[in-house]
């Protein structure tokens, strides 16, 4: 009765895997830009974690007289049944 030396299946797989050579892609294949890479990043960034200008972590420090408090005013101003409705919007400083 004679025995055979079998080599491991893993040295077996990396001599199989040795002899392939790499091949050119096709002519429809496209290298990515990098436009379309950062664009998808901001696509996966901003269905995971939302807009990253929405709110702010920083706390923003200013004096009070540069507060300023606005009061947007709309006045509906309507003429006979032939014209049409107008909306005035005017923008004023003062108390809400």
């Amino acid at each position: 009765m004679t025995f055979k030396a079998i080599g491991s299946p893993k040295n077996e797989r990396k001599e199989s895997l040795s002899n392939f050579s790499r091949e050119h892609q096709s002519g429809g294949v496209v290298a990515r830009d990098k436009y379309c890479q950062s664009s998808k990043t901001f696509r996966i960034q901003k269905y995971f974690h939302g807009l990253s200008k929405e709110l702010s972590l920083h706390a923003n420090t200013s004096s009070f007289c540069d507060l300023q408090v606005l009061r947007i005013e709309i006045c509906c101003i309507l003429f006979s049944l032939s014209h049409t409705q107008k909306n005035h919007t005017r923008l004023s400083q003062g108390n809400l």
